[in-house]
């Protein structure tokens, strides 16, 4: 089994040695020492690998954060999770930016907003690069955007079904929100400005992906968030194919005692001409039952058709208040017409003692949120509820990454083929069940995919003995009668794949 590692480097530190703060560096490896890491951007090459974006920020050894180090780009196999290469950009200003195939050239797309504090101005870079991580300095444009640095670090690209780059770049100083059309040849198509007092969109943790595409006839694009004073209903600006603004769509459709939750990794998929979906965490107030879920709204009406839920698993209870920790990392139609959804979880009471672990849960669904597969990649050290992304693969499948907390923090990576089977190799197993709590006291709970059904679950101790052998009611497991300390449980299905996990009993 192969982890994907990012290694404490003998290398030299590099500093930004361009004008405008990025060089481009074919060495493979670099690290400012003590670090931390976010998964920002991963997309399909033309051959068939996965690349990734990994964006460093150097920290001092007690964690805190000295500022921004640099980007690298990861070519990676997805059959065996094997790092082929790689490319270090150093910059010093790590703000969100686009990689995305070049749809006129057999070349690729990274662009940024880039801030040049020595001249007071902010330009959009837009570079080339191929599928071995070669880049073009001379196919290389730059946009000119403002005459001040003064600008939120909230940018936010898209590339359109014309081959445009759509972008959303908040001028913090004048008060003003920018929102362009710009060809990859440097030509502004369109620019519209928008008083940020005009908006009700003020909020934008982990953003970057919020400007998107909400009708492709005719073409319309639309911009999502939330106001920081109310978390509970989002905002979706949606503009004509020039940029003005149409109107603003406030959906909800949570039942009413259910509060959808907003300001954390939220995201919005146009589906068909009709509909679009959002999926986002949600609250059942009074209740332990929180969780994510997906809606299917009608674009006219912002009627919510259907709704599928993920409750969170562990939960925990401090008094009356109930908190369970998931989020969504991404949601994208596969070839086939279907569904991939991804969301995590960290189990709230080690996450509340300072200790987080948790789990990352990857969904196939059909049209109608039938759940077809579901596929959980359990871990101890526990998954980052940011840095994390999810794409859909072109040969069918779904590939998703992102970071293991830790010391160092390290790259998990995952690719299911269309039967929900893992095809990578990585020290995360994928399991079709889900477990908890562990430790245990009394009872052990599993949930399991509708592609699989169980027919027995075992008990072993540490010398290899068979305590418990269980072939019914196989949703939970009573393991109040044996001592304290650590079993073995094997969990054979039906089909004869069997899974091995080890369970604490306190």
């Amino acid at each position: 089994m192969r982890n994907i590692k990012f290694f404490t480097l003998l290398a030299l530190l590099l500093m930004a040695a361009a004008v405008y703060g990025q060089n481009y560096d074919s060495i493979a490896h670099h690290n400012a020492g003590w670090y931390d890491l976010d998964l920002r951007n991963m997309m399909q090459l033309r051959d068939g690998n996965i690349l990734a974006n990994i964006q460093l920020f150097e920290i001092d050894e007690q964690g805190q954060y000295l500022g921004d180090y640099g980007n690298r780009l990861l070519k990676i196999a997805p059959n065996g999770a094997v790092l082929l290469d790689s490319v270090f950009i150093a910059d010093d200003d790590l703000n969100y930016f686009l990689l995305e195939r070049n749809p006129f050239d057999e070349d690729n797309i990274y662009a940024k907003v880039v801030r040049n504090l020595d001249e007071s101005r902010c330009d959009l870079r837009i570079s080339f690069f191929d599928d071995d991580l070669n880049f073009y300095p001379e196919k290389e444009v730059w946009v000119p955007l403002s005459d001040t640095i003064f600008s939120s670090l909230l940018d936010s690209y898209f590339l359109d079904e014309h081959g445009d780059i759509m972008l959303r770049y908040p001028l913090s100083m004048r008060n003003e929100l920018h929102y362009y059309r710009i060809g990859i040849d440097g030509t502004v198509k369109d620019h519209v400005v928008m008083p940020k007092d005009a908006s009700p969109i003020n909020f934008y943790p982990a953003g970057g992906h919020r400007f998107g595409t909400f009708n492709e006839s005719p073409t319309e694009y639309c911009f999502w968030g939330m106001n920081s004073e109310d978390l509970n209903t989002m905002y979706i600006h949606v503009f004509d194919s020039l940029l003005n603004l149409k109107e603003t769509l406030t959906p909800n459709g949570a039942p009413s005692n259910i509060k959808f939750e907003y300001g954390m990794r939220e995201r919005v998929l146009d589906w068909d001409e009709e509909t679009f979906l959002v999926a986002s965490r949600f609250d059942r107030t009074g209740t332990n039952v929180n969780g994510v879920r997906v809606t299917r709204y009608r674009k006219n009406t912002l009627e919510a058709l259907n709704t599928c839920y993920f409750r969170t698993k562990p939960e925990l209870s401090i008094g009356n208040v109930f908190i369970g920790c998931a989020f969504p990392i991404g949601l994208a139609k596969a070839g086939d017409g279907d569904l991939y959804f991804a969301y995590c979880t960290q189990d709230p009471e080690t996450l509340y003692f300072g200790s987080p672990s948790g789990q990352v849960s990857v969904v196939k669904m059909d049209a109608d949120f039938n759940i077809i597969w579901q596929r959980f990649c359990l871990e101890p050290e526990g998954f980052a509820r940011v840095g994390s992304e999810l794409i859909a693969l072109e040969n069918g499948g779904v590939a998703v990454g992102g970071v293991v907390m830790g010391a160092p923090p390290e790259l998990f990576f995952l690719v299911f083929d269309d039967e929900g089977w893992s095809v990578s190799e990585s020290g995360i197993t994928p399991r079709p069940y889900s477990y908890w709590p562990n430790p245990v006291q009394n009872e052990l709970h599993l949930q399991y995919s509708p592609d699989v059904t169980p027919t027995s679950i075992e008990l072993y101790d540490l010398q290899g003995r068979l305590l418990h052998i269980q072939r019914n009611g196989m949703e939970s497991i009573d393991v109040e009668g044996l001592p304290s300390g650590t079993y073995t449980m094997r969990v054979i299905m039906e089909n004869g794949k069997t899974f091995v996990e080890k369970i604490l009993k306190h």
